[in-house]
């Protein structure tokens, strides 16, 4: 079934709010088909770790739409900080309040070799009410007087507030075998023709050795091999701050160890003065 857990670490820096009216807070994970999860609730405070894993199973999608959903659609974490307690029932049913959206693509999932995510993004705040101005004129100010939409700034941006999202994927998503799907459209046509016949107990229909043969090929593909040399390996770019001269130090010596054990030195002097090979490089 190819599960695929989605752990939501957390939501940090949230402008968490001291009145006694607001609810806890809470998060909605949605998954690029639609289907989503909520997280348990906890009190207003800076750091929620939710630490609330979900398997969504793939292996029952369409390989080929399941792609396309990757490559072209987001996952998203709504947060939920300021959701109010209300008196009237009737009112808390349809009430909507202001939430923060955070966008993820699990894009990288369509290489063979990406099966772990590890993915940050910033939250952004959403309106209250999604208004339809389509039919109304920029100088209709009686019409914009009845948008319930919040316009004001909200504090996501000012407090920096973020969204941390594991995911882990169990195997490689499927390919599309265009020889296996037309082998097996031809054979569920030739049950068509036997069964629309006059002797829907007739056998089926005869298939000559050779494309017997044929089709045990395309039936059992060779299993592909990791090779060493798909790109696994990618640039990595790590920002420090200007004064954090000693993680700068660890880094190098980090460096300088993994290249004297690699090639075999005894000092980080031969770094400097030893001329490598092209192997070696």
């Amino acid at each position: 079934m190819n599960p695929l857990q989605v752990n939501l670490v957390a939501c940090k820096d949230v402008p968490f709010k001291t009145e006694p009216q607001y609810k806890p807070v809470f998060a909605i994970f949605t998954f690029v088909d639609g289907r989503n999860f909520k997280t348990i609730e906890m009190p207003q405070q800076k750091a929620c770790k939710f630490n609330h894993k979900h398997v969504f199973l793939l292996g029952h999608l369409d390989h080929v739409s399941l792609k396309e959903m990757l490559a072209t659609k987001i996952v998203g974490v709504e947060l939920h900080d300021c959701d109010e307690y209300l008196d009237d029932p009737k009112d808390a049913e349809i009430a909507k309040f202001s939430a923060g959206r955070a966008k993820f693509t699990f894009r990288d999932f369509l290489r063979k070799n990406c099966l772990e995510l590890k993915l940050r993004s910033d939250v952004f705040p959403l309106k209250r009410d999604e208004v339809d101005n389509t039919n109304n004129l920029d100088l209709n100010t009686t019409a914009r007087k009845s948008e319930n939409a919040v316009e004001r700034g909200s504090p996501y941006l000012v407090h920096a507030t973020s969204s941390i999202i594991i995911a882990n994927l169990a195997r490689p998503i499927g390919f599309f075998n265009t020889e296996l799907e037309l082998l097996e459209f031809k054979r569920k046509q030739r049950e068509i023709k036997r069964l629309e016949g006059s002797d829907p107990d007739a056998p089926a229909e005869e298939i000559s050795p050779e494309q017997q043969e044929e089709e045990k090929k395309i039936e059992t593909p060779p299993v592909a091999e990791w090779n060493i040399n798909d790109a696994i390996f990618e640039r990595l770019v790590i920002i420090i701050p200007y004064k954090a001269a000693d993680m700068v130090n660890q880094i190098e010596r980090s460096y300088e160890r993994v290249n004297l054990k690699g090639l075999d030195l005894p000092n980080a002097r031969y770094l400097s003065t030893k001329e490598f090979s092209e192997e070696e490089r």
